[in-house]
C-alpha cells in the first residue's frame, strides 16, 4: 500500500496562531481617578472631624496650609485602614484614612502643639 500526496500539518509552539480577531486598545487604568477637595493656604480651626465619605476623596492643601482641631475632636475620620499620630507626642489626628487622602497638608496637634505635614 502507498500514500501519495499526503499533506501532514502539525502546529509547533515556535509558529504563532493567526487569528482574525482585533485587539481591543489597553486602558491606562482602571481605577476611578480620585476627587480632590483644595484647601486654600491658611489655618482652619475643626470643632467637629472631617469625615472623608469613600476612598476616593482627598484633601488636598496649598503651601502653609494648616488644619488646627479643638481640644478631643479627631480632626479626620475616613473609611480606609491607616492611622495618623503625631509625630511627638502619638495623638492620633486622623483616624481610617488611606495615606494619599492627606497631601500637602499640616495638622496642628491638639495635645501638645506640634506640626505635623503630609
Amino acid at each position: 500500500m502507498t500514500i501519495q500526496n499526503a499533506v501532514v500539518e502539525t502546529a509547533t509552539e515556535e509558529q504563532p496562531q493567526v487569528s482574525e480577531q482585533r485587539q481591543e486598545p489597553v486602558k491606562a487604568s482602571r481605577e476611578p481617578a480620585m476627587k480632590a477637595i483644595l484647601l486654600k493656604k491658611g489655618e482652619y480651626t475643626f470643632t467637629n472631624s472631617l469625615v472623608l465619605p469613600s476612598l476616593d476623596v482627598c484633601l488636598l492643601g496649598e503651601q502653609d496650609t494648616v488644619l488646627v482641631p479643638a481640644e478631643n475632636v479627631l480632626t479626620i475620620l475616613g473609611v480606609g485602614n491607616k492611622d495618623i499620630k503625631c509625630s511627638k507626642c502619638s495623638y492620633i489626628l486622623a483616624m481610617k484614612i488611606k495615606k494619599p487622602q492627606l497631601q500637602n497638608l499640616a495638622i496642628k496637634c491638639p495635645s501638645c502643639g506640634t506640626v505635623n505635614q503630609f
